[in-house]
């Protein structure tokens, strides 16, 4: 049995994509290695967690530069680990600088889950750290090539990178497993007979709440449900407060997961009005059409779109665009037809193309193959998407976008 060690910005019950993702692959890898997951804790005590092959070491956190944590006793706990294979989640600066100073000579895995923007003065000086550890790296695991394409921190020639699709368990998002006549109580309490629209995050700026509480003020009428929180909360209720759209925007803050997939099931849409390709992503537009949900998301150069496809599982706006956000909430809420055509075609499209059972099986493979001590084979960084071959293939992981999705086998359904 190899040890494998996950390491990550923070980890369940922390809330976020990249904690949900380290806690997604410390399971898999768990099935046949020893695995240990190492973060940050949000206190400054160090605190151990034993579970079966997983032990989860969160490191005392003595402060926080530019939502970068600082653990002094990360290093130490680093150096004693020993690892067979190290797997890395992307961007975390402290947590990069750390391993390079151990000195570790095994095999790493980056998972690159998205840029860093802002703090230019501070990304100069902390680039080449992570720079270093992409230069290690055995492979570079993206959700699509795309944001390979569009990054600005990862370096050209670097590779291999590896387009695998992160994904949730389809077997809980069932509308029809759910009890209709209270969900639809449940809305009509809150939302009365109104539209709702949806949205499910974290606030922060790249999100573009502000554009989505912008939009809201042009329709009248339109409830909007809030689920999550994050640094831009207060920002974001005072917002609708300052535009009179208080007693109509619903900020239900952080839910367990059954209770996010009922409050999906009232959704009329989800929104993804993100405004930056930190955006790299969006996970939550695959829990929405697996509910038959259809998604209105910003037409960003990023996986955002190897998800929604233009007008054929969801709706596509230019990002921080409120007039056009509006005026696509609109249409969807005027052409009903439209709306359930695109949720039936969302929700073949995530099972199609990103099922868990899937992911679970690539990086199992990927994991598999490093440890063996086999070449990984895959494109590097371009210096234009121009420059990856068509087509090329990675394990069992198709590389780049999607190119075998027709809008004939979406429409038609």
């Amino acid at each position: 049995m190899k040890h494998v060690v996950v390491i990550g910005k923070y980890y369940p019950p922390e809330f976020g994509g990249m904690e949900r993702y380290a806690y997604d692959v410390a399971h898999i890898a768990a099935k046949t290695h020893r695995v240990t997951v190492l973060v940050h804790n949000t206190g400054p005590e160090d605190w151990i967690e034993r579970n079966g092959n997983i032990t989860v070491i969160r490191c005392g956190t003595n402060k926080i530069i530019r939502a970068q944590p600082i653990s002094l006793s990360m290093y130490g706990h680093m150096r004693s680990l020993q690892p067979d294979l190290v797997h890395f989640n992307a961007p975390n600066f402290w947590a990069a600088a750390m391993l390079l100073l151990t000195f570790y000579r095994g095999p790493i895995v980056v998972t690159h889950h998205a840029d860093v923007f802002g703090r230019p003065i501070l990304k100069r000086m902390v680039m080449p750290i992570y720079h270093s550890l992409l230069r290690r790296a055995a492979g570079i695991v993206l959700n699509s090539l795309k944001t390979a394409f569009a990054s600005t921190d990862i370096p050209i020639g670097v590779g291999p990178l590896l387009a695998i699709p992160w994904s949730v368990d389809a077997r809980a998002y069932n509308y029809d497993g759910l009890d209709r006549k209270n969900l639809m109580a449940e809305r009509r309490r809150l939302c009365g007979d109104a539209p709702v629209v949806g949205f499910i995050g974290r606030f922060v700026r790249y999100k573009g709440l502000s554009v989505l509480i912008e939009a809201l003020t042009r329709l009248d009428g339109v409830h909007a449900i809030l689920i999550g929180d994050g640094p831009l909360r207060r920002q974001t209720e005072e917002q609708a407060q300052i535009a009179g759209i208080a007693d109509r925007v619903h900020f239900l803050g952080t839910v367990d997961e059954p209770t996010k997939i009922r409050r999906l099931a009232m959704m009329d849409m989800l929104l993804l009005p993100s405004v930056e390709t930190t955006e790299a992503f969006g996970l939550v537009q695959i829990e929405a059409q697996l509910m038959s949900v259809p998604v209105v998301a910003s037409r960003l150069p990023t996986g955002v779109t190897d998800v929604n496809i233009d007008g054929y599982t969801g709706l596509l706006v230019p990002p921080g665009d409120a007039e056009a956000l509006a005026g696509t909430i609109s249409r969807l809420i005027d052409d009903p037809d439209l709306a359930a055509r695109l949720g039936t075609a969302g929700r073949a499209h995530a099972l199609k193309h990103f099922t868990f059972e899937v992911f679970t099986q690539r990086i199992e493979e990927l994991f598999e193959a490093v440890l063996s001590g086999c070449a990984i084979e895959g494109p590097k960084r371009p210096r234009s998407s121009a420059a990856i071959p068509a087509g090329c293939e990675n394990l069992s992981a198709r590389v780049g976008p999607l190119p075998d999705i027709q809008p004939s086998e979406l429409i038609d359904l």
